[in-house]
């Protein structure tokens, strides 16, 4: 399947590191992990600090290693090369896991992704497969679970009190049923330590010089669009010449008319009354086009590129640019501390949901022989510590986490992810419902925002798509 955005981490372009994690997410045992970044810049090639100068891991994760081996033991897993800490980071975080517990030897494999989705289902099966295996879940996650090549983590995760780390919409996006058919239900199989999410970047001198404040509600965002629009400022920085950003403006609208569970139902096929040629989609597909009929995306947004877009917007000619917070690297490296981030506003009294998704899922093989193990790493690769170093490399950790560092570029990015988790309110990319609707959707919605297709043409080709392709096809 296509990807749908960029690499999740841009590790040269970076945000800032200090943050401390909402404490419920730990559980009562949980105690300050050492830091090993800087408070106030982060580092540009990794972490620096030397991995043999650090103390081992502390806090929940340590209570709740239980079962561990006593004799010395390797434990194998599969990492996406490049994905998302530097090899740097990787090391000093497998060197503090095994300095916590000096008899587990951890052997990492790191290849391109691309690799691991050609040759991890066979690996799977065999005889010796890695104790902790990488997934996705439209493409691997399902076919392993069916295969009963990979353990549910229900136990886990109440033990390390992941539920409260992550919230459940997080969680969901992982979970599969049983005979691996059905996804966004049933038992947890897999762990991602990062996450994206779609929203709106804002240029803050841009909003301050057209005296307007932040919006709150879908209204009130249409109003800064009128006000930019009228002091000849593009409203929305867009190009929709790639096709997929086209998705994204699409959503986000979708998200603000359709119930969450009706959005839910379509991408987990949930009902077997889902379709996605309804009222609420086709008024969303509506909305998609009026905005660019009023003249609110960039003039000539038909032909401009994805990078345009983004080149227009750090150039401080535009007050919004619509997209992921994989993005977020290139605008922090452009408009630094005049650029933040806010979720798409809701109408008053309307659905509230944002588009997004953990990356890349860790699942433990039932073949290993020390899944404790395995899920004693797991809890570290996508705690406190690994967070720590990941928003210092830029990206976005999929836990719950409060920022209190001086950054308010990167408070507006976890804010938003924390408002998501505890609200429950994310739904997953309409492109996971099938592993081939990718290519259908980045295509009709690029017709339909760029006023080539009709609403409910747009609605039946999607529709018809989707009646044709099942998950993992």
């Amino acid at each position: 399947m296509a990807s749908l955005a960029p690499r999740w981490v841009k590790r040269s372009l970076v945000l800032l590191a200090s943050f401390s994690l909402i404490a419920s997410a730990c559980g009562s045992a949980a105690t300050t992990a050492p830091k090993a970044v800087p408070t106030t810049a982060a580092p540009t090639t990794g972490p620096t600090t030397e991995p043999s100068a650090t103390p081992g891991p502390t806090g929940a994760a340590e209570g709740a290693c239980t079962n561990m081996p006593s004799s010395p033991v390797t434990l194998t897993y599969w990492e996406a090369s490049g994905e998302y800490l530097s090899e740097e980071g990787v090391a000093m975080l497998d060197a503090e896991f095994q300095h916590a517990h000096p008899n587990v030897k951890l052997s990492r494999v790191a290849k391109p992704f691309a690799d691991i989705m050609a040759t991890e289902k066979l690996q799977a099966s065999g005889p010796n497969p890695p104790d902790i295996l990488l997934t996705n879940v439209y493409d691997l996650l399902g076919p392993l679970v069916a295969a009963n090549l990979v353990l549910p983590l229900d136990d886990y995760a109440a033990r390390f009190g992941w539920k409260a780390r992550f919230g459940e919409s997080v969680l969901r996006v992982q979970s599969f049923s049983p005979d691996g058919r059905q996804y966004g239900t049933g038992h947890l199989y897999g762990l991602s330590p990062a996450a994206t999410y779609v929203g709106l970047f804002y240029n803050r001198d841009v909003m301050t010089r057209l005296g307007l404040q932040v919006p709150t509600t879908y209204e009130e965002l249409l109003a800064t669009l009128e006000a930019a629009r009228k002091s000849n400022v593009v409203p929305i920085s867009a190009g929709i010449r790639d096709g997929w950003p086209a998705m994204d403006m699409f959503t986000s609208l979708q998200n603000i008319i359709a119930l969450t569970e009706q959005v839910r139902s379509f991408v987990f096929r949930t009902s077997p009354d889902a379709r996605f040629d309804t009222p609420e989609n086709i008024e969303a597909a509506k909305l998609s086009q009026e905005v660019g009929r009023k003249g609110y995306y960039s003039p000539g947004y038909q032909g401009k590129t994805h990078q345009s877009a983004i080149d227009e917007f750090v150039a401080g000619k535009a007050l919004y640019f619509l997209r992921s917070t994989a993005f977020a690297g290139p605008i922090k490296e452009g408009l630094g501390e005049k650029a933040a981030m806010i979720l798409f506003p809701s109408r008053q009294g309307g659905p509230f949901a944002v588009t997004g998704a953990p990356g890349f899922s860790w699942s433990i093989s039932t073949k290993s022989k020390y899944p404790d193990a395995a899920a004693c790493y797991l809890d570290w690769r996508t705690g406190q510590r690994a967070s720590e170093l990941l928003v210092a490399e830029g990206g976005l950790p999929s836990m719950i986490a409060e920022y209190t560092g001086d950054s308010q570029f990167t408070k507006s990015i976890l804010d938003g992810w924390a408002e998501i988790a505890q609200k429950d309110a994310l739904v997953p990319y309409l492109a996971w419902a099938a592993a081939n609707l990718h290519d259908t959707l980045s295509s009709a919605t690029q017709q339909l925002v760029g006023d080539e297709l009709s609403p409910d043409e747009f609605a039946r080709q999607i529709q018809k798509a989707y009646e044709m392709l099942k998950p993992g096809s």
